[in-house]
């Protein structure tokens, strides 16, 4: 087997923190209940929008949906960022620039009582799923032959 400490190093760095995605992706999903009431709270006081009504549940589900918008175009995106940027300028750089950002939106939502940053978090969090199989590409063009299945089955096997 190919023994290189770096690239060892390298592997399991991407396979550890590059999961950030995988996580934004369920922050919907594992905190449905206070995200929701958040919903709620801040669209009736600020729209006067009930949290029994039609528009509330369109409004709910845009919001949950917008992940898939950011899937869509981080997926038409992805052949034009990686010929532009590089195939490590996209899945280091630009994905963890998107991912800070997708976090701080995320975060920023609830201290600001504005569901809307939610949805522009969530968006940027579907981009950041979507560019992680660019990671993928560019750890199968730098590991050696001899060990590149087991890198990317490596970095793959932090989530996804």
């Amino acid at each position: 087997m190919y023994h290189n400490p770096r690239l060892l190093s390298v592997v399991f760095f991407h396979a550890i923190f590059s999961a950030f995605g995988d996580i934004q992706a369920s922050v919907i999903n594992y905190m449905a209940v206070p995200l929701r009431t958040f919903f709620e709270r801040s669209l009736q006081q600020r729209f006067g929008i009930g949290p029994n009504s039609e528009i509330f549940e369109f409004i709910y589900s845009i919001i949950a949906s917008s992940f898939f918008g950011g899937v869509f175009i981080a997926g038409a995106i992805m052949a034009i960022c990686m010929e532009r940027l590089g195939r490590k300028g996209t899945s280091v750089y630009l994905r963890s620039i998107l991912g800070i950002l997708s976090s701080l939106a995320m975060l920023s939502a609830k201290w600001l009582d504005k569901p809307e940053l939610f949805l522009i978090g969530h968006f940027l969090a579907g981009m950041v799923q979507t560019l992680k199989n660019v990671l993928f590409i560019y750890m199968a063009e730098c590991a050696p032959t001899e060990c590149r299945g087991w890198a990317v089955t490596i970095i793959g096997s932090g989530g996804d």
